[in-house]
């Protein structure tokens, strides 16, 4: 366990990356070196009365953009060089930098890893991380700039460059970890991030299926171009057609659509998703259903070589959970509605009776309204036109008979 000095210090070295006084360099050092020597399970409470968790806030909140604009050069702007140039390349460009050192990349993954521990979790809360113009309001930002298809790698892959999927990713083990201690966090995430989140996430099957039929409208386009008939076109993309689904039962697994991959941005929103319907209240995930279509979307990550296989970090386990709440919700509906189709024939018996005491004391138009108003209710009374003719028999209208 590390020394109260030893905490005291890497929290000092923390505080002074917000005036930029520090180099590139012993940025990330400070950081890094954070990671391991502060202790995630060891320390942990001496580096929250040190104040080391809000001082991460503190920088991750610093760095965020005003416009939460996320764009290849504000990481570049950002990013911690650690090797020894005078001017930091660009990190979308050169091998000589990653945007892995990104400073806001950085406090943000270690705000993830932290919040795997309680203590820390409510000392972001009391730094104000879990406020809705910061965390769910970051996470919005970032899911709305997202460019699918997304990278699906582990973010230890240093391929992952893309500053906006890593941020993303981070963001969302940050609030699937955090929103199980802070009750704040949850309510905001519930009523109103998730259903943003869950939104604007699009499912690998359902990139598939889009870019499938992008690359059937564009041969289309082509074939028309040449003037050949609707007949002829319809032949090649039917052709196309088959290929494209002898493809998706013969490699879709193997493709970059392949959703489940641990570290990956897919896997980290099932994962957020699996967090999330443990505390959700009914009403709520029905929203999700209903508005952000979770359940399709869920399924565009399972396998379609094994879709009955239930994993414990895959969305089996969620969309089990989903389906019994939009079972029992249609149990419920069909229930409303039996009621209503009786609470119909009533009222409709009702009118008829009241149609037969009228017809009996020769108030006909009287009878003929009762009997209108009964067959909306209930078309399904042949008796009640037998009465509607009889009517129009004794009013003497023929054609109406």
């Amino acid at each position: 366990m590390p020394s109260q000095t030893l905490v005291q210090h890497f929290v000092n070295e923390l505080k002074k990356l917000q005036d930029h006084t520090r180099s590139y360099s012993d940025r990330y050092f400070t950081l890094d070196d954070l990671c391991s020597e502060a202790g995630y399970g060891q320390g942990v409470q001496e580096f929250c009365l040190a104040g080391g968790p809000r001082a991460i806030v503190e920088i991750a909140v610093r760095h965020w953009p005003a416009d939460g604009k996320l764009s290849s050069s504000a990481a570049a702007a950002d990013v911690v060089e650690v090797c020894h140039h005078d001017e930091c390349p660009d990190p979308f460009v050169s091998d000589d930098c990653d945007v892995n050192r990104s400073l806001r990349r950085t406090a943000i993954g270690m705000l993830a890893e932290m919040s795997n521990y309680k203590p820390y979790v409510l000392a972001m809360e009391k730094a104000g991380m879990f406020a809705p113009e910061v965390l769910p309001r970051m996470l919005e930002q970032t899911m709305a700039q997202l460019d699918f298809p997304v990278h699906n790698k582990g973010l230890s892959c240093y391929e992952v460059k893309d500053q906006t999927q890593a941020i993303a990713v981070h963001l969302l083990n940050l609030a699937a970890n955090a929103l199980v201690h802070s009750i704040p966090l949850r309510i905001q995430l519930v009523q109103h991030t998730a259903l943003k989140v869950c939104t604007l996430y699009q499912d690998p099957y359902s990139q598939f299926v889009a870019k499938s039929a992008a690359e059937r409208a564009a041969e289309r386009a082509k074939l028309e171009a040449r003037g050949l008939e609707e007949k002829e076109i319809e032949k090649r993309i039917h052709k196309l057609t088959d290929k494209q689904q002898k493809w998706e039962k013969e490699k879709y697994d193997e493709s970059e659509y392949s959703g489940t991959e641990v570290g990956g941005l897919h896997y980290y929103f099932i994962r957020f998703i699996n967090h999330l319907v443990q505390c959700c209240p009914e009403d709520q995930l029905l929203r999700l259903i209903h508005e952000g279509g979770l359940i399709s979307k869920l399924r565009g990550n399972m396998s379609p070589k094994e879709p009955s296989m239930i994993t414990l970090y895959g969305p089996h386990m969620a969309v089990i959970r989903l389906t019994e709440v939009w079972t029992k919700n249609c149990y419920k509906l069909s229930d409303v509605m039996y009621q209503r189709v009786r609470d119909d024939e009533d009222h409709s018996l009702e009118l008829r009776l009241d149609g037969n005491g009228a017809f009996r004391g020769g108030e006909l138009q009287k009878a003929l309204d009762c009997y209108w108003k009964a067959i909306a209710l209930n078309p399904e009374d042949s008796s009640l036109y037998n009465n509607i003719s009889l009517v129009y028999a004794k009013m003497g209208d023929s054609l109406q008979v």
